[in-house]
């Protein structure tokens, strides 16, 4: 943890000093600069409770540091393939435990956690009025958001949120674009240092282990990362009976998906104004994505289970059913009955979320040029080892 502090302490003053300088992504502008203003207090604010939540956590809960990580279950893939599906039909199953939105983004000690559950039961018994009422308000602001990843406190979540304290989320590079640490995150296993690297695996191991210390050490830790694709490599080297669904898309299609998705972050943070910086290094960051993903499943292709959109849309159920017999995982009764709900709403289902590539600077051909063979040799790789099973 000293380790983490550490490297908080050092990345969040890049970051700070990075806001001052201009860039074409991060144009420095009046309205930008009051905007950060304003949010940035209670960000740092929020990572000063999380650290003395940390500091009580070794004094009080340092057991928490005797607990294992068995067989874990985690979903990755590149950003808008599907991973928020997949994460919450497998919830449904409750040998597993997962973070919640609230658990990641305001609660990832064990301190906090126990503070806020207290408070939960406590508004429970007077009606649950502060939960109706925070409820409301998250709605609200999430409103435009719904048809892109809907967002609710008690839902499942990445527990990537809950590496924010450590400088360890990269979500926070789409308000900071200038500072190069953030931008290493999504290209951990190519260009991150060693050192942070193991900082990062060490912090997010402990998170897990708080996680299971409150939940309860008798489940099964499932987590989802849509960011975590080039993590891939390592996860599987720190947890070597862990297993994994990679949730893949077509790479144009989930690019203009992840463009138009983070629209409305780059308004409000006043980041890539004229929308020319974030479409090429986000095409970067795909790329290295995927080539990392298609090294981990053909570096031990049993412990790996493809999953393509497309697929998932059409029939949910089976394309689960198959991934999840692959990695020797059973199906239980709860998970069953969530399969089937997923192949009725599939059914009826429709997007409302409309893009384009062409709204993004970028060329087609480029992007599948990057990408296709990675693309297309992760859903083979998924395709023959799922006939070997059947």
């Amino acid at each position: 943890m000293q380790a983490a502090f550490r490297r908080s302490l050092r990345v969040h003053a890049k970051i700070l000093v990075s806001a001052l300088t201009s860039d074409p992504a991060a144009p420095r502008t009046p309205a930008r600069l009051a905007r950060l203003a304003l949010l940035t207090p209670p960000y740092l604010a929020l990572q000063t409770a999380h650290w003395i939540g940390f500091a009580l956590d070794e004094l009080l809960h340092a057991d928490y540091r005797e607990l294992s990580v068995d067989r874990p279950l985690f979903v990755l893939g590149i950003p808008r393939s599907g991973t928020t599906f997949v994460h919450r039909t497998l919830t449904h199953d409750t040998d597993f435990t997962t973070l919640s939105t609230w658990e990641a983004v305001l609660a990832p000690s064990i301190v906090e956690r126990r503070f806020w559950l207290a408070l939960g039961r406590l508004d429970a018994r007077l009606g649950a009025p502060a939960s109706r009422l925070i409820h409301a308000l998250v709605q609200r602001l999430a409103a435009d958001l719904d048809d892109i990843h809907a967002v609710d406190l008690d839902a499942a979540e990445e527990d990537y949120l809950a590496l924010l304290p450590a400088a360890g989320c990269f979500l926070v590079a789409l308000g900071f674009p200038q500072c190069d640490e953030l931008w290493n995150l999504a290209d951990f296993d190519q260009t991150m240092a060693d050192e942070d690297r193991r900082i990062l695996l060490d912090f997010y191991h402990a998170l897990l282990q708080k996680h299971l210390y409150v939940r309860g050490s008798d489940k099964r830790l499932l987590s989802k990362n849509a960011a975590f694709a080039s993590w891939a490599v390592a996860l599987a080297e720190r947890y070597p009976d862990a297993r994994f669904l990679i949730c893949v898309r077509e790479p144009v299609r989930a690019l203009s998906s992840q463009l138009s998705s983070i629209a409305s972050a780059r308004a409000l943070l006043g980041s890539d104004p004229d929308g020319t910086v974030f479409p090429a290094r986000f095409q970067a960051l795909y790329r290295g994505g995927l080539q990392t993903l298609r090294m981990a499943i053909e570096s031990d292709p049993a412990r790996f289970a493809p999953v393509e959109l497309t697929e998932l849309q059409r029939r949910p159920a089976a394309t689960l059913r198959k991934a999840l017999r692959h990695l020797g995982e059973t199906v239980s009764g709860a998970m069953t009955r969530a399969l089937e709900d997923a192949d009725r709403e599939a059914a009826a289902y429709r997007s409302a979320h409309a893009h384009q590539i062409d709204q993004f600077t970028l060329d087609r051909q480029s992007i599948r040029d990057d990408m296709q063979d990675d693309y297309d040799a992760i859903r083979a790789l998924g395709e023959t080892r799922w006939k070997e099973v059947s």
